[in-house]
């Protein structure tokens, strides 16, 4: 299986989970891919920032600040991603049909 993650507002949101599905799906044997539109020149920051949370991946897809929701639907395709994390529906409404998306809230499943 192919994962996809968005950083801000997903992981973010939620480390913990996020760091816990990250490592079980690697250690099965897995793919986890990080796309964000995060500029590559945070790409230092953004992956210590990653590896501080615990979160294991394959690869990391920087959209160069770019907020165009059809990006991260090209990327899940390019990969052949099979399920998406991400906490904007805009960009959920452009992975390919099929995508399973999943939509992260902020203070779900918990509210602070």
């Amino acid at each position: 299986m192919k994962v996809g993650l968005d950083i801000d507002g997903t992981i973010t949101a939620m480390p913990w989970l996020f760091k816990i599905l990250s490592t079980g799906l690697k250690a099965e044997g897995h793919e986890v891919h990080v796309i964000t539109f995060r500029s590559p020149s945070f790409k230092e920051e953004t992956e210590e920032m990653l590896q501080a949370m615990g979160i294991v991946y394959d690869k990391i897809f920087y959209g160069q600040q770019i907020v165009d929701p059809e990006w991260k639907g090209k990327i899940a395709q390019e990969v052949g991603l099979d399920v998406m994390f991400e906490d904007d529906l805009s960009v959920l409404s452009q992975m390919p049909a099929t995508v399973v998306t999943c939509q992260v809230k902020s203070g779900w499943p918990f509210r602070n």
